[in-house]
C-alpha cells in the first residue's frame, strides 16, 4: 500500500524498467478503484471465493440481502 518513489531519470535499461514498474503500479491502482466502485454500487450480490470455495470478499449488497455482517460471512464455505 505504500507509494512508489518517482521513476528514475535516465535512458538506460534500469531507468526504463523502473518507468514500466511505475506505470504498471499506477494502472493497477486505477483498476482497483474502478473495481471497488463497481462492487460497492452493484445491485446484485457479488462475492469472491478462494480455491477452497471459502468466501473471501463480499459487496455491501450481500450483507443487506443476507442480513449478515461481512465478519459473519467471510471465510464461510459457499
Amino acid at each position: 500500500g505504500k507509494e512508489l518513489p518517482p521513476p528514475l531519470a535516465g535512458t538506460d535499461e534500469i531507468a526504463e524498467l523502473d518507468r514500466v514498474l511505475y506505470d504498471s503500479d499506477k494502472a493497477l491502482k486505477e483498476f482497483l478503484l474502478k473495481e471497488r466502485a463497481i462492487l460497492d454500487y452493484a445491485a446484485d450480490v457479488i462475492l469472491s471465493l478462494d480455491l477452497k470455495l471459502r468466501i473471501m470478499r463480499v459487496n455491501a449488497t450481500a450483507t443487506k440481502v443476507w442480513n449478515y455482517t461481512p465478519d459473519e460471512i467471510l471465510g464461510e464455505l459457499s
